[in-house]
């Protein structure tokens, strides 16, 4: 297994493109919530009164509006009334995190993928490192290859098209990234109009126009997709691309943290910190300070220190 391999395992699961659903539970799946960590143990609050086993295999999933990726994998070791411990096996957890516990056996695909090739959809999607892994990390050239079969046999899989722009991105050809970037997002794919918005706002392969990239950000925000929620947030709060509108800013801020992203998390610590467009308040800048940090966000535990408070 090369390193970049071992780095996809490690950081987030395979991406499908059409994305696991959270809604979609089977009868041999349980679900909770992630309500404490202790190094790589971590507490679930069950939803229903059924426990799975001791061996059971957990799914940690980063739920973005309804829909979901896989951001690790656990093992469940105790099981105690409404409250089960499962140790991280692969990538991570962090608090308020959903899980799907599965009680028998490994977990079946959705029927969503069957019109898939397997080999091809995991070949891609594991090279392409799609949607957290850096693309420092990526091969392209193998990535490249993959992605395109995937492509030519799924042509209308809007999933397969925007790994294609990422790799292309990640390789710095812009022009065919920002082909396969549009024809993704113009399918409605979120994470496409996401990266199509930061290739505006950055200039990368057309010339730069915050308006444009605004208005891939709002497409995106508005399906739920968190990063573009923290860019548009920005946006507001700067008047970049838009007429500056604090509380709008805060607000889709707000939103993005709530829905687990660190940055966005620590952004609204920053500003209770500081009285940055809300009215100060320690208690709350801790709060989200605290949930960043649990994520590792590390200027977030450099925050806490600074304030003399435990992470």
């Amino acid at each position: 297994m090369t390193i970049f391999r071992m780095l996809v395992a490690c950081c987030f699961s395979v991406c499908l493109s059409f994305m696991l659903s959270v809604s979609q539970i089977s009868a041999a799946e349980l679900d909770g919530k992630i309500t404490g960590i202790k190094g790589n143990e971590f507490y679930i609050e069950m939803s229903s009164k059924e426990l799975p086993r001791k061996g059971d295999m957990v799914s940690i999933i980063l739920d973005l509006d309804g829909e979901g990726f896989e951001a690790g994998k656990a093992e469940v070791v105790e099981a105690k009334k409404n409250r089960v411990t499962a140790k991280t096996t692969e990538g991570s957890a962090s608090i308020d995190m959903k899980v799907l516990i599965q009680t028998a056996g490994p977990s079946s695909r959705s029927s969503a993928y069957q019109d898939i090739s397997s080999q091809q959809l995991h070949l891609c999607d594991e090279l392409a490192g799609v949607p957290f892994v850096e693309f420092k990390l990526i091969d392209t050239v193998p990535a490249i290859a993959a992605c395109e079969d995937a492509v030519k046999e799924n042509p209308k899989a809007a999933g397969f098209i925007f790994q294609l722009g990422r790799i292309y991105h990640a390789s710095k050809q812009y022009q065919k990234a920002l082909r396969y970037y549009r024809q993704a997002a113009e399918q409605g794919h979120a994470n496409a109009q996401h990266n199509l918005g930061v290739m505006y706002k950055m200039g990368e392969g057309v010339s730069m126009d915050w308006e444009e990239a605004f208005k891939w950000y709002r497409k995106a925000a508005e399906q739920g997709n968190a990063p573009s929620q923290f860019s548009l947030g920005v946006m507001y709060k700067n008047g970049w691309g838009v007429a500056e509108n604090h509380g709008k800013g805060i607000k889709l801020l707000r939103k993005a943290a709530e829905q687990g992203l660190a940055r966005a998390q620590y952004k609204l610590g920053y500003m209770y910190d500081y009285g940055n467009g809300v009215t100060r308040d320690e208690a709350e800048a801790i709060k989200w300070y605290r949930k960043a940090a649990a994520q590792n966000y590390e200027d977030a535990k450099s925050a806490l220190r600074y304030m003399g408070v435990k992470d």
